[in-house]
């Protein structure tokens, strides 16, 4: 077997994955470190206009990212630089990336590619 250990910068990569979207449903990511769970939800509010936005809210162990006006048919968007997102128990801080990639947003049909990465 081989283990593969990926890394990009000064991160190291701890895991990846990719959603696709429908109906620009809600997704929910939850991750658990000894039995103590962090929520992040993820959701898409069209309100027209031209400015795109990313719009967060902390309540106790939930992070929302509310992804505004991502409505370009047939383009890339999201949080490149690594956001800080938690920490960890043995105190290394835990980031957060992802790209969406909108192919029809009058549809709600996205790929959101993401990553969760700490510090080397």
């Amino acid at each position: 077997m081989v283990d593969f250990i990926e890394s990009i910068g000064d991160f190291t990569i701890l895991k990846q994955s990719e959603i696709i979207v429908y109906n620009d449903s809600e997704i929910n990511i939850e991750l658990i470190e000894d039995d103590k769970p962090l929520v992040l939800k993820i959701y898409f509010v069209n309100k027209g206009g031209r400015k795109s936005s990313v719009l967060e809210e902390v309540n106790d162990n939930t992070l929302s990212l509310k992804f505004v006006n991502f409505e370009k048919e047939n383009s890339l968007g999201g949080i490149f630089e690594p956001l800080r997102v938690g920490t960890l128990d043995n105190g290394e801080i835990l980031y957060f990336n992802c790209v969406i990639y909108t192919l029809n947003a009058s549809e709600g049909n996205r790929l959101l590619k993401y990553s969760f990465l700490k510090k080397k």
